[in-house]
This record gives C-alpha cells, structure tokens and sequence, in this order.
C-alpha cells in the first residue's frame, strides 16, 4: 500500500511524499525541476532529488526522468559541478515504456516505420550522498550528461533549477550527515 501526500508548502516547486508502510519507507521528492534547453531537441530531461527514509538509515537519490522521440537508456549519468566532474554509473531503472500512435492506411504502404512518431519515457534513479546535494544546491554551473546505448542527453542547469535544488536541500537535507547514513560517494 503506498500512501501519497503532496506538498507544496515554501518550496517553489512541489514535493511529493509516499508512505510505503509494507515497506517501512518515506519518500520525500521533489517534481517538476525540468532542466530545459531554448531550442527544441528530441529528449527533454527532468532531475529531482529524493530523500529515502528506511529503517536502516537515509539515503538520497536523483530522479531522472527522460521524454523524447528515441530511447536514450543511460549507463552513466556525469554531472559537472563548478568544473568537478562526478560520474554515477550505478544507474536503477524504475520504467521505461513506448506509445506510438497508430499509423494510418496511408503511412503503412508508404512503408512508415510503426516507431515514428513514438514517444519514449524513461525513469531512473542514481544514488548521491547528502553532501553531493549540498554541493549541487550552493553550485553556480551544473551541467547533466546521460549517455546511453540510444544515444546522450546534455543539458546546463538553469538559475532556477539551482535554486529548486537549493530549496530541497535547505528543507530536507541535514548538513552534517554521519557517514553511515550516506550514499556511496560515486566517483
């Protein structure tokens, strides 16, 4: 059973908590932080943090969610914060799924490919230590690369999307974390 609350609150953006009670678990997420470009291109990016309440500890995650005309399926998620690169490859997917429209008469004899015009969305989750989400909350320039078998995504982080972060992190992200509470510090 998973119960849903969703806050808005101060946060300019809205925060998501599940309730898993089978599981033990709370999952405060933050939504909508949509790292755009200003032309358009085939995959839109969308990066928010989570905060995973468990009774071994807490953990923090990045949420990533791909939308786009082709299929990216990351093995790597690089970020590149004030010049620092960090690479995650322990990538989770949690979904991916495909809608296409139907073709008509028309596009099947002309020999259309029943993928154009398809949709892909895909979600995933990469750890990250509470001290990563500090550094990318107070960072003046991230820049967010996802490279996978279908290709790869790049995309900079906009003022907003810096303070959207900075906001998750001021109000769900303790500074001073213990080590055994932390993600692995992916490198």
């Amino acid at each position: 059973m998973v119960i849903f609350a969703s806050v808005a609150g101060a946060c300019t953006k809205a925060v998501t908590v599940e309730q898993y009670p089978d599981l033990d678990r709370r999952v405060t997420r933050m939504s909508g932080n949509e790292v755009k470009i200003d032309r358009s291109m085939s995959n839109g990016l969308i990066l928010n943090a989570a905060k995973i309440e468990e009774p071994g500890g807490v953990r923090y995650v990045l949420w990533v969610q791909l939308r786009g005309n082709a299929a990216v399926r990351p093995q790597n998620l690089t970020l590149r914060v004030d010049g620092d690169l960090w690479t995650i490859s322990e990538i989770a997917t949690l979904e991916a799924q495909m809608a296409c429209p139907e073709r008509t008469p028309t596009e099947r004899s002309l020999g259309i490919s029943e993928a154009f015009g398809c949709v892909y969305l895909e979600l995933y989750w990469a750890p990250i230590t509470a001290q990563q989400l500090e550094r990318l909350a107070s960072a003046r320039r991230v820049i967010v690369r996802l490279d996978g078998v279908g290709g790869f995504v790049e995309r900079q982080f906009s003022p907003e999307n810096l303070a959207n972060f900075a906001e998750f992190v001021a109000q769900h992200v303790p500074s001073e974390m213990s080590p055994t509470t932390a993600a692995t510090t992916p490198e």
